[in-house]
């Protein structure tokens, strides 16, 4: 399965993503809620990457800065994520713009 499935739609609707082109984009700031489901649903996130996007002007950019892979041991990946989600956020609110995450999920 790609690693790059889009979230069930019931989930999908409730978290407001936006498409950038062929990106998914959901809220940094329910991040926490992606793991649930993912744990609800028997999937797996796999990677994440932060992105600043303008909801006026529809722009964004995709940030290395936040970015991070599963790796062997998936609580140390969630606690690191969550605390990226954090810290996009503050800095998306200092430069005037909203913070996500693009998201690769696997099945378990």
């Amino acid at each position: 399965m790609d690693t790059s499935v889009i979230l069930d739609e019931a989930i999908a609707i409730d978290l407001a993503p936006i498409r950038a082109g062929s990106i998914i984009l959901y809220p940094a700031s329910a991040l926490e809620d992606v793991f649930d489901w993912a744990d609800q649903a028997g999937r797996t996130l796999e990677w994440l990457e932060g992105a600043f996007y303008d909801l006026t002007t529809g722009k964004g950019q995709l940030s290395l800065s936040y970015m991070c892979e599963r790796g062997n041991n998936y609580s140390a990946f969630k606690e690191k994520s969550l605390d990226l989600a954090a810290e996009i956020q503050v800095e998306a609110a200092e430069i005037g713009m909203n913070a996500y995450f693009e998201i690769g999920i696997s099945p378990k």
